[in-house]
């Protein structure tokens, strides 16, 4: 029976220990930063996933115009051509690496 009560104590310490310990880690600056790291990342991806791409036809033209045009996907890559095409398009262009999945 002391046996048992023994245990059950250390059990109940352990869990408050690792308690601690995780509040501690939350509230680090370590942590914080990560978890602002991660937020920005996620809000700076301004582009729409894969299978948004797959359905809109201005990004299959464009596709197509570059490469009937023997103008490499990677182009696009560029910010003044990028810029200018965003500007007078009033789209998002796609990087090339999602054009090239479309094709």
């Amino acid at each position: 029976m002391v046996w048992c009560c023994f245990v059950k104590s250390v059990k109940l310490k352990l869990q408050q220990i690792k308690k601690y310990t995780i509040q501690q880690h939350i509230t680090r600056d370590k942590h914080l930063r990560g978890i602002q790291k991660r937020n920005d990342q996620t809000t700076s991806l301004t582009q729409p996933m894969y299978s948004e791409y797959g359905n809109s036809n201005f990004n299959l033209d464009l596709c197509r115009a570059f490469l009937s045009a023997n103008i490499p996907l990677h182009k696009l890559s560029h910010p003044i051509l990028r810029n200018f095409l965003e500007n007078y398009t009033n789209k998002t262009i796609p990087d090339s690496s999602t054009l090239s999945k479309i094709t």
